[in-house]
C-alpha cells in the first residue's frame, strides 16, 4: 500500500514546474514539467518566459524581479495564485543564495504531505539558511555522508532534483516558515 502512495506522490510532484534563475533573471535549470509548460527557456529571462504563456494572469513577474528577490533574501519568499493556459497554479518564488527557485504547483493537485523525519527537518532548515553540506555536518555533529543521505531522501520524498528546489518545496509544503 505504501508503494502506491509513494508512486502517486512522485507522479504528482513531477507535475510541479520548477524554474531556477540566476540573480540576473536568466533561467539556468528547469524540470520536465517546466519544459512542458514554458518550452525550453534556458538562458532566457524568467519574466519573459512566464509572461509569454497564453492565458497568463496574476503574474508578479517583471523585469528585475529575480534580482530584487535574490537581494532581499530568504525571509522574503513570495507566493501568489496565478493562471497559465487556463489552469490555476500556486506560484512560489524562493531566493536561495544568488538564485531564485520558482515553483508552479497546479492548484487542483492533491497535496499529500510526506512526513520528513526530525533529522531531515534539521538538515532542511540548515539548507534554507544557506549552509553547505560540511557546515551542516559540523553543526549537527554528523558526517557529510549522512547529510547527503538525508538530502537525497528528502529530494525523493518531495519529488525535486536540486537542493534549491528542495528548499523551495520545503517552504511550499509548510516545513519551513
Amino acid at each position: 500500500m505504501a508503494e502506491s502512495g509513494e508512486t502517486r506522490t512522485n507522479a504528482e510532484a513531477s507535475q510541479v514546474a520548477v524554474l531556477v534563475s540566476e540573480h540576473d533573471g536568466s533561467v539556468v535549470e528547469m524540470n520536465q514539467a517546466a519544459v512542458s509548460l514554458f518550452g525550453d527557456a534556458l538562458g532566457q529571462p524568467e519574466w519573459d518566459v512566464v509572461a509569454a504563456v497564453p492565458g497568463a494572469d496574476g503574474l508578479p513577474c517583471h523585469h528585475g524581479c529575480v534580482g530584487h528577490l535574490a537581494a532581499v533574501g530568504l525571509e522574503h519568499v513570495r507566493s501568489r495564485r496565478v493562471q497559465l493556459r487556463s489552469k490555476r497554479y500556486d506560484l512560489t518564488c524562493s531566493p536561495v543564495g544568488q538564485q531564485v527557485v520558482a515553483t508552479f504547483t497546479p492548484v487542483d493537485e492533491p497535496r499529500e504531505r510526506l512526513k520528513l523525519t526530525p533529522r531531515e527537518l534539521d538538515v532542511l532548515r540548515q539548507l534554507a539558511r544557506g549552509q553547505t553540506v560540511p557546515a551542516i555536518a559540523r553543526e549537527l555533529d554528523i558526517t557529510t555522508s549522512t547529510v547527503r543521505t538525508h538530502v537525497e531522501h528528502m529530494r525523493n520524498k518531495l519529488g525535486v532534483a536540486t537542493q534549491a528546489a528542495l528548499v523551495a518545496r520545503g517552504f511550499q509544503s509548510g516545513y519551513l516558515t
